[in-house]
């Protein structure tokens, strides 16, 4: 519990959880948490304000940066992660567990589950295994991964921030272990990532909900 000094409120912590994919607005609400990078394990131009990513210079698949105390584990349930992107440009991002960053050349490739977009082909990777994507090609499109407490991935994008979300994959690889938000850009775009997980800590107002 804490209490704040000026306003003198109690607030309790709460378990978070997750319970499955919902197709409502992703990003916003009590439930989802912006994610928190750790510039520590920034490389190559790659660095966060917020929890927005970006590269400062260069172009080329070395960027890379991974979060801090936010991560996806089915054994403490699940959850799921959100993506954005300024433009069309080029950008991996997904969910990644030990040994971090493995192909630092070519860091898509590291990922365990990630979406890979670019301004042509768009694929999803699961550390070198590529999959056929649709056309991502479009500054408004969302993305999302999910897992659950088998450690099912399930990938989803959606299309100008509206509309109906669509299943992209389901993985055949089962998630095992605590899996990391990583984002490399490739060039100038920006990344905007949250994270709604059962593994993080909500706090409400004693009292209320």
């Amino acid at each position: 519990r804490y209490e704040e000094t000026d306003t003198r409120k109690i607030y309790r912590a709460r378990n978070a959880t997750w319970t499955g994919f919902s197709s409502g607005t992703s990003g916003s609400g009590s439930d989802w948490t912006e994610v928190a990078f750790d510039s520590s394990t920034a490389a190559n131009n790659a660095t966060a304000s917020g929890n927005v990513v970006s590269r400062s210079s260069g172009s080329d698949w070395t960027s890379y940066i991974r979060s801090s105390t936010h991560y996806l584990d089915p054994s403490t349930g699940g959850g799921e992660v959100y993506f954005t992107v300024s433009d069309n440009s080029h950008v991996s991002m997904g969910l990644e567990k030990s040994p971090y960053n493995s192909v630092p050349a070519d860091v898509y490739q590291s990922r365990d589950y990630s979406f890979h977009t670019t301004a042509a082909t768009n694929n999803m990777y699961e550390s070198t295994s590529s999959y056929d994507g649709t056309d991502w090609n479009n500054a408004t499109n969302e993305w999302r991964i999910t897992m659950d407490s088998a450690g099912l991935i399930k990938y989803y994008y959606r299309v100008n921030s509206s509309g109906s979300w669509n299943l992209e994959r389901t993985s055949t690889v089962t998630a095992s272990g605590k899996y990391y938000v990583s984002v490399s850009p490739h060039s100038n775009a920006t990344c905007t990532c949250f994270i709604k997980s059962s593994s993080q800590t909500l706090w409400a107002e004693r009292g209320t909900a």
